[in-house]
């Protein structure tokens, strides 16, 4: 970004140079609110699932983690957000 004008974006594998997106003037809803707070919560949860190698372990069997097509964090996320969050 420069200063609040510009920003530089990849395209079809090429950098170029966009106006900034100006935030949005409407208040959010709560469904909006909702789904912030509770993706908030999904983060946090992902990074004690970093911290604690019991957790950690448990999600670094799953098949798309061991393909590498993803992270244990993305792992912790999704499941999170679908409610099937390992349990310790």
């Amino acid at each position: 970004m420069i200063g609040k004008t510009f920003v530089f974006r990849k395209v079809k594998g090429q950098t170029v140079v966009c106006k900034a997106p100006s935030k949005s003037r409407v208040p959010a809803s709560e469904a909006q609110l909702g789904c912030r707070t509770k993706f908030q919560e999904a983060v946090r949860y992902a990074q004690l699932v970093l911290k604690d190698p019991q957790l950690r372990a448990s999600y670094e069997v799953l098949p798309k983690v061991k393909k590498g097509t993803s992270s244990v964090y993305h792992a912790a996320i999704t499941a999170y957000l679908n409610n099937t969050a390992v349990k310790n």
